[in-house]
């Protein structure tokens, strides 16, 4: 997981997700989800965010594939990203604690 900040010479400055980000990603879904059919969510740098954004998404957000199929495709998905999303969707009322 991407814990502490990366400088690359090919994809720049890599950040850990910090919360402020992660509120701003599922503001960006909720203002959005009416009128989507399909999010895709694409990473560069090849340190499995994709997916850690899916799975944290899908923890609320209604997904084909679900949750379940995300994790078995995706086993090494990013925690830290899952972790970040997850506590914004509890702070924001979307994810039951």
């Amino acid at each position: 997981d991407l814990t502490r900040t990366i400088h690359h010479h090919t994809f720049g400055t890599l950040r850990p997700l910090t919360q402020d980000t992660a509120t701003t990603i599922i503001h960006f879904v909720l203002r959005h989800r009416n009128r989507m059919r399909k999010l895709v969510i694409h990473c560069h740098a090849g340190v499995r965010r994709s997916p850690g954004v899916a799975i944290g998404l899908a923890e609320w957000l209604p997904t084909s594939p679900g949750i379940t199929a995300l994790i078995e495709a995706h086993p090494c998905f990013n925690r830290h990203i899952y972790r970040q999303l997850c506590e914004a969707g509890i702070r924001l009322n979307l994810i039951p604690t």
